[in-house]
């Protein structure tokens, strides 16, 4: 299996909530290509939705020393330090300026935004 195709699960778990199920295919992921941001930004997301923030922060922080440009991290290392969790997670996988695809919308309310994010 393609990294890209573990990150593409990986995505799909974050959204259906199973964080563990995520960090699986993400741990292969790095493990295939330890030199691409997505796969620690997503390894926040899903750290994050466990609650564990700090843990989160520090997979944001390793995505940005690969990339220091590289949006979704940045975004989501700034919406980590708010005192509301969950934070606005960005899943990296629109074209353009990155956000999440919101697919999950339809199961929940979600935070306000100019695109889709994870449901409270």
């Amino acid at each position: 299996m393609s990294y890209d195709d573990l990150v593409a699960n990986a995505r799909r778990r974050i959204r259906a909530r199973s964080a563990q199920a995520a960090i699986r295919w993400l741990r292969k992921a790095v493990g295939q290509d330890p030199s691409r941001p997505e796969a620690f930004n997503l390894l926040g997301a899903a750290t994050a939705l466990k609650g564990e923030v700090y843990k989160a922060q520090n997979y944001y922080r390793a995505a940005l020393a690969l990339d220091p440009t590289y949006a979704p991290a940045l975004t989501n290392l700034e919406h980590s330090g708010r005192f509301s969790p969950p934070h606005d997670v960005e899943l990296g996988d629109e074209p353009g300026p990155a956000r999440s695809t919101g697919a999950m919308g339809a199961q929940g309310p979600t935070r306000e935004s100019p695109r889709g994010r994870l449901p409270r």
